[in-house]
């Protein structure tokens, strides 16, 4: 089913590409939760969160559209849960020994690209202005997961997965719905959106076989949080 899925995905894509009337190009900021916007202010650069999409559309009449994009995001999430050392389980510190120092909060980091089929709905109220929306499934691909600290080093979880047999515990693929509503002057864009993740980004079970059980409160929090919200600004050809 999943294959069957990514193959619609990219034929649907293609074709796209081949009819499409527009094309756009985006970039911008990702969130997990709001309450951490705060944070971006003290994020070292390299590890601010992005959005970075390239998106092609096409007309069904007057007002209604259909879209899709390959859009690539770099989050990380604030693990408040374990803030403090008090509620960490004792063996999380001989993966991250840092978690001692009450100043520091872990963090959950990833990469991934996000491909959805969005239906749109746009209006021109007045000249050079328009307004759209639009909503649709979207299939994302996970590209790195790691656990750590603001501006030190990492642990990933994705090479735990490829190094440890059967610890296939961070989900390649998730599947979800989003929303996004934008202005736009002539060619420029300014587009809201958020993400309905339906899909366990982090596996328990899996986890737990691998011994690596101490990091189940982080996988808890992790899975719960199941929105993110973007903003980009845009450019359309």
């Amino acid at each position: 089913m999943r294959k069957l899925t990514v193959s619609i995905f990219l034929l649907f894509l293609g074709i796209s590409i081949g009819k499409a009337q527009n094309f756009r190009f985006e970039l911008g900021t990702k969130v997990k939760a709001l309450n951490q916007i705060t944070d971006l202010g003290s994020m070292p650069i390299k590890e601010l969160p992005i959005q970075a999409t390239i998106g092609v559309e096409f007309e069904l009449g007057e007002y209604l559209y259909l879209e899709t994009e390959a859009s690539y995001s770099k989050e990380n999430l604030s693990i408040t849960e374990l803030a403090d050392k008090d509620s960490a389980p004792a063996k999380l510190g001989k993966l991250l020994p840092a978690l001692n120092n009450k100043e520091l909060i872990p963090r959950y980091y990833s990469s991934s690209i996000k491909v959805p089929l969005n239906i749109g709905f746009r209006i021109r109220p007045i000249d050079k202005f328009a307004l759209s929306l639009e909503l649709g499934p979207y299939i994302l691909f996970n590209l790195s997961s790691e656990l750590g600290y603001q501006g030190q080093d990492k642990l990933n979880l994705t090479k735990i997965r490829k190094d440890v047999e059967g610890a296939n515990f961070v989900s390649k693929q998730e599947y979800g719905l989003n929303a996004a509503a934008a202005i736009a002057y002539s060619k420029l864009s300014l587009r809201l959106g958020v993400e309905y993740n339906l899909t366990d980004k982090l596996n328990f079970d899996k986890a737990f076989k691998q011994n690596i059980e101490e990091i189940r409160p982080l996988l808890k929090q992790i899975n719960q949080e199941r929105l993110s919200y973007y903003l980009t600004l845009g450019f359309t050809i």
